[in-house]
């Protein structure tokens, strides 16, 4: 069976391609967290996938923590936030033990029930 990584990493590229279902919704699921959101904040978001969702969230906050379990979801997170100019985004692999060694406090916290989603998809029982 292929990991949970092998997964996201091979379709990445078609996910960053792929229009937003609903955007009616996406739209509305994105006011509702940012009502949330502060100035000062640091927000963490798992699951950040090719990063859409920070390139919305990061300009209201001080700093944006993105993760993602696959090295080419990250990559192309990178990418977009590098090309819109978003420079308070830190955007690292859960496998990357290194980056994530510091203390934080951690105000906001987005993406968890879509994390919870692509593991049920990714690996049905």
């Amino acid at each position: 069976m292929q990991s949970t990584e092998a997964f996201w990493n091979k379709i990445a590229p078609k996910y960053a391609r792929t229009e937003v279902r609903n955007e009616q919704v996406y739209t509305r699921k994105l006011k509702i967290t940012q009502s949330y959101l502060k100035p000062d904040m640091r927000v963490l978001e798992f699951g950040c996938g090719t990063g859409t969702t920070a390139l919305h969230h990061a300009p209201l906050v001080k700093e944006y923590i993105a993760t993602d379990i696959a090295r080419e979801m990250i990559r192309i997170a990178e990418q977009k936030c590098s090309a819109n100019n978003v420079a308070n985004v830190q955007i690292f692999c859960w496998n990357d033990k290194q980056r994530v060694g510091r203390e934080t406090t951690i105000r906001c916290c987005v993406g968890v029930e879509r994390y919870a989603l692509a593991t049920r998809l990714a690996h049905p029982a």
